[in-house]
């Protein structure tokens, strides 16, 4: 690779994942950590952060560009030729168009520049044959100019007017680094000659910025502009020959950045600059000779240092990028393993206040009569100035890790949604045992388990035969009194009650022949949520609750086999709705997630058969077997928001679908005399997310 490759990619940054208001989809660092092996960069994002491009390396020398659209991938790597290296250096303002450059694999003097159109998945190369190596290196907001170097001369492109060197006359070498918003102002560097920073428009020309000695000798670089195109940021050479971070303004002209030592000796430089130009940052060696992370302040002209993760690094760290509205700032933090890791920081900037005026004094009023005149009031005293403002800056999260927890907690939340969907069914199916009596009233307990959570309710019920004695009543009432919930979720507050009824017509008292049945089953439960912190990240907790709606109609015809053995063929519509609501983290943390509402309808039609045999006089044996087929299906993908990780709801998971759904039931009845039966039950089925059901229950029933 040509050094001109090698000084662009060896820039620090292993990920740069910001823009205006800056976003990143799980799906992008999920697929550059696995992507890159030693050096790679987020190279461009959009203003609404919901696309991030870049290149990772795939080999020794040969490179790949990536486009992360709303968190799904697109593969630019089919445009390559051979082992062609393929780069992505800028994106529009609204993600739509895309530049970079394709560097010949056997020849990488030879590169062409291209434009990626992301709404159409096109990708064009515009007529560049008057030269031989041409790489664009950004592209303004509004997508209409592309900026970057062609034959070792800085050039701008437009489609109407195509690729135009910025001073076709000049015979020194030049590069363009950044644009504004609106392509009217380029700025980069003369490569030889003065080697200084450059400021181009079209009515000026490339004019230089100079240094920072007094003598105006030495080189400077700019790197990048404000979308005004007011302010431009770098780096340049002092009167102590060493390279300082750089603000340039045409009113004030270059000002010294300093450093982040006291003494303001060593290295910076500035990488990147909020839209107003307020707030710089780049990286700087600190006190311990080690280069880290910084933002500047321009009201206050204070440099203040990023701190890394945990405050337990002693790597070196580098600021890329920083947000329209200088909030947050993207870079890179080296872990104890000298790999080097994506971050944000959070900023929390307080203005220092502006001190009062004293008044002025009041001239003495002229008296009507000859009185004693009024003295002068006495001045206010002057309110002294506070002291100056400060920026409160967040620990650093961990981009891919905070990925990581938030998808731990969504597969958690299907296993809890499964549970309630168990508790549901198992509590549609909790009865009195009334026989052929009139009336019942009894005691249940019933338990519920999917993978890793468990629930124990206990409760009372109820039935009676109503007047047209083929049909019977009934009502279930329980609370729950042990609950164990997936890793990150809890119940709280009191238990709400779960409510159960059913409404059951029998044509013959010993279930023979045709019956019918309406159950259904109401649940809710209060909930704490908790994001569990990994390394470099935050704990997040929140507040929602979870509640399910379940219906069933049921046709059955009960056949008698033998004087002991009935066999019930049935047939049964059922529908659930189980739901847990959106919330937002609100323990007050740096990064909250905000999360959509979770859960699924489901219209099943149940076809099953029924087993109930008569042991003895004292015991009675049932199950069931059959299964559930999907009729209609609904699902709540879970999504979730942080602001400047995700700016748009990314759907994490959305679970594997279950079109038919087994289930099995065995139960024992136990008569200890002709008013009193015991009842112990044991029932499976597959849940919506493929997760393993199991219900168990113990009842007592009386019956007169």
């Amino acid at each position: 690779m040509s050094e001109k490759h090698k000084k662009h990619f060896n820039k620090t940054l292993l990920a740069l994942f910001l823009a205006s208001q800056s976003t990143l989809a799980f799906s992008a660092m999920d697929y550059q950590v696995s992507q890159i092996k030693e050096i790679g960069q987020a190279a461009a994002i959009s203003s609404d952060g919901s696309i991030v491009a870049g290149t990772y390396e795939i080999s020794d020398n040969n490179y790949r560009p990536f486009l992360i659209i709303n968190g799904n991938s697109v593969d630019l790597s089919k445009y390559s030729t051979g082992n062609d290296s393929i780069y992505i250096s800028g994106l529009s303002a609204d993600g739509n168009m895309a530049t970079g450059y394709i560097v010949d694999a056997n020849d990488n003097v030879k590169s062409k520049m291209y434009i990626y159109t992301a709404n159409t998945g096109d990708i064009s190369i515009p007529d560049q044959q008057a030269f031989t190596s041409v790489a664009s290196q950004g592209i303004s907001g509004d997508g209409k100019t592309i900026i970057g170097i062609a034959d070792q001369k800085a050039f701008r492109f437009t489609e109407q007017d195509g690729i135009t060197l910025l001073n076709p006359a000049d015979s020194e070498s030049s590069t363009a680094n950044g644009v504004n918003h609106d392509g009217s102002v380029i700025v980069g560097r003369f490569i030889t000659g003065n080697g200084q920073a450059f400021k181009y428009t079209a009515d000026n020309g490339m004019v230089s910025l100079g240094t920072l000695r007094d003598d105006n000798t030495g080189q400077s670089n700019a790197n990048a502009v404000s979308a005004d195109g007011l302010v431009t940021v770098g780096s340049s050479t002092d009167n102590n020959d060493e390279t300082h971070a750089i603000r340039h303004t045409d009113k004030e002209g270059m000002r010294d950045l300093g450093t982040l030592k006291k003494d303001n000796t060593g290295y910076s430089s500035a990488s990147s600059v909020s839209h107003d130009g307020q707030f710089i940052v780049g990286s700087s060696y600190n006190e311990d000779d080690t280069e880290r992370a910084f933002v500047y302040v321009s009201g206050e002209k204070k440099m203040y240092e990023l701190k890394p993760v945990q405050d337990e690094l002693a790597g070196e760290s580098s600021a890329e990028a920083i947000s329209d509205d200088g909030r947050v700032v993207a870079g890179y933090v080296q872990n104890e393993n000298n790999e080097t890791s994506a971050v944000l920081w959070k900023l929390d900037y307080k203005p220092p206040m502006t001190p009062l005026e004293p008044s002025t004094p009041v001239d003495p009023v002229k008296p009507v009569e000859p009185i004693k005149p009024v003295g002068p009031a006495e001045p206010l005293t002057p309110v002294e100035p506070s002291g100056p403002g400060e920026v409160i800056i967040s620990n650093p999260v961990d981009i891919a890790k905070t990925r990581n927890t938030v998808t731990k907690l969504a597969n958690s939340n299907y296993q809890v949604l499964d549970l309630y969907q168990t508790a549901l069914y198992n509590l549609a199916e909790s009865r009195c045992r009334m026989g052929g009596d009139n009336y019942c009233t009894g005691l249940f307990t019933q338990y519920d388990n999917v993978h890793r959570n468990s629930r124990v309710a206990t409760g009372v019920f109820g039935s009676f035969r109503l007047p047209a004695e083929n049909w019977t009543l009934g009502a279930s009432l329980n609370f729950a009194v042990n609950t164990n919930l997936a890793d990150g979720y809890d119940t709280r507050g009191s238990n709400n009650p779960g409510v159960g009824a059913w409404l059951r017509y029998q044509k013959n008292g010993d279930n023979t022949g045709f019956s019918s049945e309406l159950s259904a089953a109401f649940l809710q439960q209060d909930l704490e949520i908790t994001r569990r912190a990994q390394r470099g990240t935050e704990t997040g907790k929140g507040n929602s609750d979870i509640k399910g709606y379940y219906v069933r109609f049921t046709t059955g015809y009960g056949i008698s086999v033998s004087e002991n053995t009935l066999v019930t063929p049935l047939a049964a519509v059922k529908y659930h709705h189980v739901t847990r609501a959106g919330y937002t983290e609100s323990n007050g943390i740096s990064f909250p997630a905000t999360y959509g509402r979770a859960g699924n309808k489901n219209l099943d039609l149940q076809l099953g058969v029924d087993l109930k045999h008569r042991v003895n006089q004292s015991a009675e044996l049932d199950a069931g077997i059959g299964t559930d087929i999907r009729l209609r299906h609904q699902r709540d993908a879970f999504t979730g928001h942080i602001q400047y990780v995700n700016d748009t709801d990314y759907i994490y998971d959305r679970g594997d679908n279950q079109n038919i759904k087994p289930y099995a039931r065995a139960g024992v009845n136990y008569f200890i005399n002709e008013n009193s039966t015991v009842r112990g039950d044991i029932g499976y089925h597959t849940t919506d997310y493929r997760n393993d059901g199991l219900q168990v229950g113990l009842s007592y029933s009386y019956h007169w």
